[in-house]
């Protein structure tokens, strides 16, 4: 930390790493490899003019550096000139088969444009943090699967980056078996809990467990290349879910006893805790809790707080500002079964992507989704609708960060629905 410290420190006072000739001293690789860290080190203060700066600086030394690439064009693709970040995740990809940052970066623009061939073949480069932790276990199948996986086993491997993706990538499970494979599924108790008794796959198991014998190993988020689902018409649909029988009665009776319908759901942050001022975090995702209850207004009925993690004072300042019905549940939501049969149970639901919205569509309902700029994959790159999730409508943030022209939307098919 003290030499990141020291380095941006010379930075900020104008220094730059001194280029001499290979017979003199350091080549330009290795200047463009320090003026690479400086832009890191920028974008992670949050530091956007001088990170690009120090990027363009870095491919003017060496014109396809990997990292250089992957980081400018990351810096490009939150400001929406995804053309230009396509650019530049090529030019890596193509000087370099390790190029792994700029292949997941361009999966998403490619994901995001329906060229899911391409796509998802470059999605394999995404950091992934159990990678290296299965690999010691497992050979990781890459390409395609056999079209005939009568008397074989396939184990598909949670990527541990929550519900939501389990249940998100369970929708190619049914191909697998189609091909007449046993599917284990190793993945979280959680989903676990979630998954008991759908059918989904034949055996499940705990992330801990060592696992089964297998004839192949792969991750959940490679189930598309290795199908070759890479057409929209051959797109599976969500897995669907039911309540657990126990449950939906009770969350049936917490709703109707709460207030007059509609019952309406709502959580306006997922993901980590944002990054500095500037930085994209895309994992992290947020909505203006005032401006939401602003849009939905008109729709009257009774609103439920599904939220996890509720910030101090955050439900007493969005009661002060909603003339109806705010009821608080989100103490509820680690009873996963029961939040399950709440989400199904709901009329509509207004949310940030998160696991509740993959819950909620697992159970069959629609959901209406704020998302963030620049968009996940799945929500694509623009329109209200979106392939992977059926009957779900899609409000946008701005480029310039505005909300107004998605909760305006959103305000105006509420009241179209009343």
């Amino acid at each position: 930390m003290s030499l990141l410290r020291s380095l941006r420190h010379l930075l900020a006072r104008g220094a730059r790493p001194r280029i001499e000739s290979a017979d003199r001293g350091p080549a330009p690789r290795r200047a463009a490899d320090l003026l690479n860290n400086a832009a890191a080190l920028h974008y992670r203060q949050g530091e956007l003019p001088q990170a690009e700066r120090a990027y363009r600086e870095a491919l003017q030394l060496e014109h396809n550096h990997p990292e250089a690439c992957a980081g400018l064009g990351r810096l490009l693709q939150e400001r929406g000139d995804f053309d230009a970040a396509l650019a530049l995740y090529e030019r890596a990809t193509q000087a370099s088969d390790r190029a792994y940052a700029a292949a997941f970066h361009k999966s998403q623009i490619l994901l995001a444009r329906g060229a899911l061939r391409e796509g998802f073949k470059c999605f394999a480069g995404r950091p992934n943090r159990v990678f290296s932790k299965f690999r010691r276990h497992y050979k990781l199948h890459r390409g395609a699967l056999p079209r005939d996986l009568r008397g074989r086993s396939v184990l598909v491997l949670s990527e541990l980056t929550g519900i939501g993706d389990d249940l998100f990538f369970a929708r190619f499970f049914p191909e697998v078996r189609r091909r007449g494979a046993r599917l284990v599924f190793r993945c979280g108790a959680r989903s676990i809990e979630l998954l008991r008794g759908s059918d989904c796959a034949d055996v499940l198991i705990e992330s801990e467990d060592p696992g089964a014998p297998t004839g192949y190993a792969l991750l959940a988020g490679d189930l598309p290349y290795a199908l070759e689902i890479w057409n929209e018409a051959a797109l599976p649909p969500p897995l669907a879910l039911r309540p657990d029988e126990a449950s939906a009665p009770d969350a049936r009776r917490l709703l109707e006893s709460s207030g007059p319908r509609p019952f309406v759901g709502l959580t306006w942050r997922a993901g980590t805790e944002p990054g500095p001022a500037g930085e994209w975090s895309p994992l992290s995702k947020s909505a203006p809790l005032d401006r939401l209850l602003q849009s939905i207004d008109r729709l009257g009925g009774t609103r439920f707080v599904l939220q996890r993690r509720v910030g101090e004072g955050e439900i007493d300042a969005g009661r002060r500002g909603c003339a109806h019905a705010l009821v608080d549940l989100s103490d509820r939501t680690q009873h996963l079964k029961l939040t399950f049969a709440l989400l199904a149970s709901l009329d509509e639901y207004v949310c940030v992507p998160n696991s509740h919205m993959h819950m909620r569509i697992a159970a069959g309902g629609g959901c209406r989704i704020l998302e963030p700029f620049p968009p996940d994959w799945r929500m694509e790159e623009r329109g209200a609708a979106t392939r992977w999730y059926p009957g779900s409508r899609v409000y946008r943030q701005g480029r310039d960060a505005s909300w107004d022209p998605a909760m305006a939307a959103l305000r105006a098919e509420l009241a179209e629905r009343v």
